[in-house]
């Protein structure tokens, strides 16, 4: 992990650059799943957030997760489920279709939670996949330029 000197009033300190974000709510669309070249599983969705400031007005943040948690996601969360995130802010760009280069802000998910009653569908969600699924990120495939390749 990369450090920071920074002078404190106490003296002379180090102190982490860190990007953890955390937050929890519901999902504002079904979770879009998708494959990479490889095969391995990406999983897309965004979740309504509440606003401390706006209370009448959710962020929604867009979150991607990899792997078998992917297919997880894709299989047992629907638009409304209430979820817990765990993961890292990234922004990436891309050239849009006009020629423009857009940005993408996404939480890189390594742990997500599900925490809606399970409801009728109580049989058809194992234990192991209830609540945290603390997991690895999986590996990004680079481009001969370095950036990551997303299937979407």
């Amino acid at each position: 992990m990369r450090q920071q000197e920074t002078l404190c009033f106490h003296g002379s300190r180090k102190r982490y650059n860190l990007n953890i974000w955390n937050g929890s709510g519901n999902l504002s669309k079904d979770v879009e799943l998708r494959q990479t070249t490889s095969g391995k599983s990406v999983a897309s969705f965004s979740i309504a957030c509440r606003n401390s400031f706006d209370k009448d007005k959710p962020d929604y943040v867009n979150c991607v997760v990899w792997g078998k948690h992917a297919e997880n996601c894709a299989k047992y969360l629907s638009k409304g489920k209430k979820v817990g995130v765990t993961g890292r802010m990234q922004t990436r760009s891309y050239d849009g279709n006009d020629g423009k280069k857009r940005y993408v802000t996404e939480v890189i998910a390594n742990d997500v939670e599900f925490l809606s009653p399970m409801g009728e569908n109580k049989e058809q969600v194992p234990s192991e996949v209830m609540g945290s699924s603390n997991f690895k990120e999986a590996p990004v495939e680079l481009d001969k330029n370095g950036e990551p390749i997303l299937p979407f």
